[in-house]
């Protein structure tokens, strides 16, 4: 698997390649590497093995939502990092599924039903971006642990393949932004902390952000209005960063801005430039107060690691709550 890596440049005749060496090397009649589009909300079939290309075609024609997959990874079911479902265990939708033949399975009386279901995620950082799914073993066993774990070191060399794909990395990029705003997700902030911290970055500052009475908002105007004014956020703090900065959605009213090349004064002034546009969000013809808090920190003066910045950033940001809100500080 590490050979085609490397030497094969077609990424989708690569993935069939590995989904092929998981049907010969462990032994399943069928195998499909799905990925999530997070953006669109649904599962791309991306490459199989065991199924026919008409079988391939109707599958990949008519994708589904993300829910689908998601609504079956119940913890009960967790196995490594894995999934795996018994038939009957849990009421499973099959309008999306592909139903292969286990006729030799049934003959034999096997250990593997028709309705068990295997999943192995595709795992980037701490964030599932795709999918294995494995069906009829050859030898009618349930998966042990130790084939599991086989299939989740795959799953890792399938994610390299992907990583390397122009055409999925757009795809790939969607999973780690927050769908409702836009922003880095929470992962995707800490993920991109810790990678400037390692590199030695010079220096850079980063602001916490958390809405003052939002819940306010919420309870007097409705969640609608809620969410429109989170995304007018976004819009504020995407309009006032730098091409290198990163803004990320931090929680579900708090944001994060890592600002590049920062003193704390150059921090001051971006979160300045962010507070004076928020207080002047509105949505439709309501009228309401929209103001935030921020805390500041920089690196390395601060901490030199990334929960030492948070924590700095977020004890700040606690300070201007008490301050009486609407305010920014720096430790």
């Amino acid at each position: 698997m590490i050979s085609i890596v490397r030497s094969n440049p077609d990424f989708e005749e690569a993935l069939n390649t590995m989904a092929q060496i998981v049907n010969d090397a462990l032994g399943y009649k069928y195998c499909i590497i799905n990925l999530l589009d997070r953006r669109n909300n649904k599962i791309i079939r991306v490459a199989q093995s065991g199924l026919t290309k008409e079988e391939f075609d109707k599958l990949k024609s008519n994708p589904p939502p993300i829910d689908y997959i998601m609504q079956v990874l119940d913890d009960q079911f967790k196995v490594s990092r894995s999934y795996f479902i018994p038939e009957g265990a849990k009421e499973i939708d099959t309008t999306y599924a592909y139903v292969g033949d286990y006729d030799e399975l049934l003959k034999s009386e096997a250990e593997w039903k028709p309705g068990d279901v295997l999943i192995v995620p595709i795992m980037r950082n701490e964030e599932m971006v795709g999918y294995i799914s494995v069906d009829a073993p050859k030898d009618g066993k349930r998966p042990q642990f130790e084939d599991i774990e086989m299939l989740e070191i795959i799953a890792d060399q399938i994610l390299r393949v992907i990583e390397d794909s122009t055409r999925f990395r757009e795809i790939l990029m969607a999973s780690k932004t927050d769908l409702a705003t836009g922003l880095y997700t929470h992962t995707e902030f800490y993920s991109v902390l810790e990678k400037l911290i390692k590199s030695k970055e010079k220096r850079f500052s980063i602001i916490m952000i958390d809405l003052d009475n939002f819940k306010e908002i919420n309870d007097t105007y409705g969640h609608v209005v809620g969410d429109q004014v989170i995304e007018k956020i976004a819009r504020v703090i995407r309009k006032n960063l730098r091409k290198k900065d990163i803004g990320a959605r931090y929680g579900g009213d708090e944001f994060a801005v890592i600002a590049m090349d920062a003193s704390k004064a150059d921090a001051m002034n971006i979160a300045k430039r962010i507070s004076k546009e928020i207080r002047e969000i509105s949505v439709g013809k309501i009228k309401m107060r929209v103001t935030c808090s921020m805390g500041i920190a920089s690196y390395p003066f601060d901490g030199e690691s990334a929960s030492d910045l948070v924590e700095k950033a977020d004890r700040a940001l606690y300070a201007a709550k008490k301050a009486g809100k609407n305010k920014i500080y720096a430790i």
